[in-house]
């Protein structure tokens, strides 16, 4: 999950099947380093797929986006570079789009790299601070720019193809992806407030907040729960002089503080006191209640993964 911390724009999971026919058909770059036959194996598992629930016919559409992306990812550099520059050429004297641009930009960044062509099979989302993507276990994505807090659950790979500098490895790839197709929104998680949190500084109900109904308080704290079971993300936004209590977790938690001066007070005996800043990262341990306290102008912002 990147949840963003300034304008955030990212690539993520594939388009909708529409929408990647649309771009086969409309841009002959693309299409120029995938086979034919590919592609319109790809346009008729897409009509069949959108007449029939079947999931054998789902499966079809996604055996045929990976073959289609397979061909991409591994089409032969020096083609390659020649539709790059075809591209830039025939998009010089077309309107600007976000796509154009980021086309534009990407080249700069990474010339003839085949990911490039990636911005038009994966969905393009531009996100402002505080609004957040997940993406799950085989899905492809690329963080294009600004700047997130990202947290992983425990992995043993991460496999590259595009847009890096870093050792790729296609095959492995293109061999772990789901091939799901949706639209970039689906991709999005959306903060809730959490009933753990409350404003004060030492514990309980007594710290004020509002009541969340369900036996919590509703203080300055937001949630970030994925649909995962690995972890969860709190966020704290805290004005001058504000606190904010979270109860104790049955969990472990890593914290990082992204902007303003504050501290973490623990609660109870376990936790002492910690001065925080922009950058610091700290381990709190499970069962722990803690207060954190805003002590700059700047108020205090933190992110604090758990899993419980």
């Amino acid at each position: 999950m990147a949840i963003a911390i300034t304008p955030f724009t990212a690539l993520c999971g594939f388009q909708p099947p529409d929408n990647i026919v649309e771009n086969l058909q409309t841009v002959p770059e693309l299409a120029a380093l995938i086979p034919q036959a590919l592609v319109q194996e790809f346009i008729s598992a897409k009509e069949d797929a959108a007449t029939s629930n079947d999931e054998s016919t789902k499966a079809a559409l996604r055996s045929s986006l990976r073959k289609v992306f397979e061909a991409l990812m591994t089409a032969p550099p020096e083609t390659v570079s020649l539709q790059v520059s075809a591209l830039l050429a025939r998009l010089s004297s077309t309107e600007a789009t976000p796509i154009t641009s980021l086309v534009q930009t990407l080249y700069q960044q990474f010339p003839s790299d085949i990911g490039i062509f990636c911005v038009y099979v994966l969905n393009l989302l531009t996100l402002q601070p505080g609004e957040a993507i997940f993406l799950g276990a085989g899905e492809p994505h690329a963080y294009i720019s600004g700047e997130c807090v990202e947290v992983m659950a425990t992995s043993d790979n991460v496999l590259r193809a595009g847009l890096t500098p870093k050792p790729r490895d296609v095959n492995n790839l293109v061999g772990s992806l789901t091939y799901s197709m949706t639209s970039g929104e689906k991709h999005l998680v959306r903060p809730t407030p959490w009933g753990g949190g409350g404003d004060g500084e030492d514990g309980g109900a007594r710290y004020g907040g509002i009541d969340d109904g369900d036996g919590g308080r509703v203080g300055k704290t937001k949630l970030y729960d994925p649909p995962v079971e690995e972890f969860s993300v709190l966020h704290v936004s805290l004005r001058q002089d504000e606190t904010e209590h979270h109860r104790a977790i049955d969990g472990p938690s890593i914290v990082i503080a992204t902007s303003g001066k504050g501290e973490m007070v623990g609660a109870g005996d376990g936790v002492g006191s910690f001065n925080l800043e922009e950058g610091t990262v700290l381990f709190i341990g499970a069962g722990e209640e803690v207060v954190w306290k805003a002590r700059s102008r700047d108020g205090l912002e933190i992110y604090r993964a758990f899993c419980e």
